[in-house]
């Protein structure tokens, strides 16, 4: 009786937000690109996405599934935790240490031309703000586990009459902001 309780609640809660993931994207959008150049990663707000890889590329669109990295300490097997949850993504997740969100693509092949030669095993985000990515050579079957770092940009956005950009970084013209909830600045 309680787990129905429970589950209506969650569903109200989400119901009343309405798209909860937004503020993830917001968060994630940007290029991220690893230490020697060789994998650069594109990140939208609008959960677009491009992956280049040694002459391969992937683009696509990407959803983000936020991971609560306060469990793992005391957890002897993560991965166990979200299994469910996971597996409704249709995809089989291994959890990291620092993990707060975990990205899920639908498309993982990257390819050169028509031909897939590496296939995205993993991609995730950290708490110290890199973003790693798991990359497994289709021929070889050697995996390749990357570290990406945000390529910073000093360019403020750019505003069209009547927008605003709140301190959380995203530009609105309505009286709310649609990411933080705060009230414009007039």
């Amino acid at each position: 009786m309680n787990a129905e309780k429970d589950i209506i609640t969650v569903r109200r809660t989400t119901m009343q937000v309405q798209n909860p993931d937004y503020k993830y994207s917001v968060k994630l959008a940007g290029t991220w690109k690893n230490v020697e150049g060789t994998c650069v990663v594109t990140l939208t707000k609008n959960v677009g996405f491009t992956v280049a890889f040694n002459d391969t590329v992937l683009n696509g669109t990407y959803g983000v599934f936020p991971v609560d990295p306060s469990y793992w300490p005391g957890l002897q097997k993560p991965e166990m935790l979200m299994m469910g949850a996971m597996g409704m993504m249709g995809q089989n997740a291994t959890f990291h240490s620092g993990e707060d969100i975990k990205l899920k693509l639908g498309n993982r092949a990257l390819k050169n031309g028509d031909q897939a030669l590496f296939f995205i095993d993993d991609i995730w985000h950290d708490l110290d703000d890199s973003l790693h990515i798991d990359i497994k050579d289709l021929y070889t079957g050697a995996m390749t586990a990357l570290t990406l770092l945000r390529e910073t940009s000093d360019a403020a956005p750019v505003l069209k009459e009547g927008e605003v950009l709140c301190q959380c970084g995203q530009v609105f013209s309505s009286r709310f902001c649609p990411n933080c909830g705060k009230p414009r600045n007039a």
